[in-house]
């Protein structure tokens, strides 16, 4: 079965925020999917609800915290999930997709750093039909905003700015 992104909601909150709350995507079946990336200003972790498991996080220099959570769907599934921390900035997304191993989704490598021009890290060979998902967060912070663009042979599933 091919892997595809049925539908992504987002949400931002500004920085005197102490959470994030993201609404479920719609129209789930069991089995598919639910991968939630979270990004806020500042290197504090966040605590999610108990049914997603953190599949990566990690900070940037002490200026971005970054997350990227995994979940099944059982049939459980909340209208809404909290991703919760410090007061700070916040922006997330919960991307719906079908046709993946939900037991296998892993980060084989990630790169955390400060720049306004992030590069990815190095993809070794992987074994047919997995797919790469690359994930670059940034809050600025100031009034100018960051400008994002998609990499050759790739599709961007959301892009947030921060208001």
């Amino acid at each position: 079965m091919a892997i595809s992104v049925v539908s992504t909601n987002t949400a931002q909150s500004n920085g005197t925020a102490t959470s994030l709350t993201i609404t479920t995507p719609a129209n789930l079946s069991v089995g598919d999917t639910l991968l939630a990336f979270i990004a806020k200003d500042d290197d504090v972790a966040t605590s999610a609800h108990a049914d997603w498991t953190l599949v990566q996080g990690g900070e940037s220099n002490n200026a971005i915290y970054n997350e990227i959570w995994k979940r099944e769907v059982d049939g459980t599934e909340q209208s809404t999930y909290t991703w919760s921390g410090d007061s700070e900035t916040y922006v997330g997304a919960i991307v719906h997709v079908t046709g993946a191993d939900y037991s296998t989704i892993t980060v084989e490598t990630a790169d955390i750093g400060s720049t306004g021009s992030p590069t990815s890290p190095a993809v070794t060979t992987i074994p047919t039909n997995d797919h790469i998902i690359f994930t670059g967060f940034s809050i600025d912070g100031d009034s100018s905003p960051l400008v994002h663009s998609t990499a050759n042979g790739s599709t961007e599933i959301v892009d947030l700015t921060e208001t």
